[in-house]
């Protein structure tokens, strides 16, 4: 799990990037988004696939990602640079 550490830092970093923007909304959401797709993924890979408690800790590193990539993707439409809201 350590080496996806450095995935959040990138997420934070963005996250933060929304708050100063003053797109509250947005960094609420993503946050939001990355600690529910921890639970989802959890489920899946514990209970559906049957990993059990490997496929619980496979899904911190998958969450970390998907959350970094889903934050990139915000952040490159570059929509918080204009005024207005953003969802």
């Amino acid at each position: 799990m350590a080496p996806t550490f450095g995935f959040i830092g990138v997420q934070m970093g963005i996250i933060s990037t929304f708050r100063a923007a003053g797109q509250t909304t947005t960094s609420m959401l993503l946050a939001t988004a990355h600690a529910f797709s921890i639970f989802v993924i959890a489920y899946f890979l514990g209970i559906v696939f049957g990993f059990g408690e490997t496929g619980i800790w496979w899904a911190y590193p998958w969450a970390n990602l998907l959350a970094m990539l889903l934050a990139f993707y915000f952040y490159w439409q570059k929509k918080w640079l204009r005024t207005g809201k953003f969802f």
